[in-house]
């Protein structure tokens, strides 16, 4: 690794810093003006011939692994640090700092092992944006990434979410849940592809879930400034809702709750019976919970001003045992 860093006094100080490396190559330039350092026009820019290995160390997903592409490109720009109000503090004012960063990836190619057969993996190209210009109100942060398991689609994944009232009037973290508004997806999954996962627990997520899953989650503010969440996931043999808000630091179920609903549970029961009974196919399984309040505390769940509720249902699921008696 080569690095570079250069300085110059005045009434107008420059910081430059260059980095290079086999697969890495950045710089950085700042200038501090009446105490406020400020990129110097061309941002902080990185850049790497390809961190598809890195991406799958990260992961630590066995049997997963990308080994080629993968060129990044890290930008950060219209930063800004007010140095006087970060020292002025007893507590580090978030306000002090501002600014942008995108990060780009082309696209990756590797393998994956499903059910010990081995697969070509590759990943679109993707990007994510994190935008911070303005701590007071709000931050959000976007992206987008797709995968294809032997050239057919197997997932799109989506991030567009934005956060205010992040921070009190002294610029720290606020307590609490902070206001929250868009969407996490993942459409069309490969449920075999985190099928490792589970080995261990006796599951065939391609048989037991079904060979495709979408799962999203919403978040939105209402005109009372309550945060409303909802999630849906949907396969062949699962499909679930769950709606709550979250208002005064406590999360309440809204309109249906909780619930969740689960096909030909006999073929997943069967498998974990003794050999003594067997299960027939067919059956369904059924949860729902439309009374649950979560008060949360400054270390998680309150469990003293929590309640919760659920009914659990069991239909049409027939056991035998070994003499042939249901």
């Amino acid at each position: 690794v080569d690095a570079e860093l250069t300085f110059e006094g005045g009434a107008s100080r420059e910081l430059r810093l260059y980095v290079s490396s086999d697969n890495v190559r950045g710089s950085a330039g700042f200038v501090i003006e009446d105490t406020v350092l400020r990129d110097s026009g061309s941002g902080v820019r990185f850049e790497a011939d390809s961190i598809a290995p890195l991406v799958t160390r990260q992961l630590g997903i066995e049997g997963v692994r990308l080994d080629q592409g993968g060129r990044a490109e890290l930008w950060v720009r219209d930063v800004a640090v007010d140095l006087n109000r970060l020292q002025s503090e007893a507590e580090t004012d978030l306000r002090a700092v501002c600014g942008k960063a995108e990060l780009r990836i082309e696209p990756m190619t590797g393998t994956v092992l499903i059910a010990d057969e081995s697969h070509t993996l590759a990943t679109s190209a993707s990007a994510l944006t994190v935008d911070v210009l303005n701590i007071e109100d709000g931050a959000s942060i976007a992206g987008s990434m797709s995968l294809r398991v032997d050239d057919q689609a197997a997932g799109d994944l989506s991030v567009s979410l934005r956060a205010s009232e992040l921070v009190d009037e002294t610029g720290a973290f606020r307590v609490g849940v902070p206001r929250i508004d868009g969407e996490v997806a993942l459409r069309n999954a490969m449920t075999s592809l985190a099928q490792p996962m589970v080995q261990s627990a006796g599951l065939v997520l391609s048989e037991d879930i079904g060979p495709r899953l979408d799962i999203i989650a919403t978040a939105s503010v209402d005109a009372e400034s309550r945060i409303g969440l909802a999630f849906d996931v949907k396969s062949d043999r699962l499909t679930g809702s769950a709606d709550f808000v979250v208002a005064d630091d406590v999360i309440r179920s809204d309109e249906q709750g909780v619930k969740l609903a689960y096909l030909n549970a006999g073929s997943l029961i069967g498998r974990f019976m003794p050999e003594t009974i067997s299960a027939a196919d067919g059956g369904g399984l059924s949860l729902t919970a439309d009374d649950i309040t979560l008060a949360l505390g400054e270390t998680g769940i309150d469990w003293s001003r929590s309640e919760l509720s659920a009914n659990l249902g069991l239909l049409g699921v027939r056991l035998r045992g070994s003499a042939g008696e249901q």
